[in-house]
């Protein structure tokens, strides 16, 4: 791996980076990055769309005409996708519901509040 120093700046080749790793450290700083907003916005980007914003995308569509198993990540994760999207979209729109019913019983209760409110001010004024 080749560092370079300019200007107080320090930058590096990262595949190179990558292949002086262990195993271990690959993974927890992959586990850190996929926690990442940016990441997770690309990844979903090549999972529903097949390519990143920048017209990126990992290694995919490898299929063996005998295996139909994904043998890349992005093939796997199209497939976990496809495999699970009826559960996920039935736990967000239970969420949704939930937060819906949340919001309906909180303005509920504020017209409950001004409507109180009014009625004693129009008692004040009689």
């Amino acid at each position: 791996m080749k560092l370079n120093y300019k200007d107080g700046v320090i930058s590096f080749d990262l595949d190179g980076f990558l292949s002086h790793l262990s195993g271990d450290d690959k993974l927890k700083m992959v586990e850190s990055l996929a926690c990442e907003d940016a990441v997770i916005t690309h990844v979903v980007a090549q999972i529903l769309d097949g390519w990143t914003e920048g017209g990126f995308h990992g290694a995919k569509g490898c299929y063996a005409p005998t295996d139909p198993a994904p043998c890349t990540g992005l093939d796997w994760a199209v497939r976990q996708v496809s495999l699970r999207s009826g559960l996920v979209a039935a736990k967000e729109i239970l969420r949704l519901q939930e937060t819906l019913a949340a919001k309906e019983k909180e303005i509920s209760e504020l017209l409950a509040l001004h409507d109180h409110a009014f009625r004693q001010r129009l008692g004040t004024f009689k």
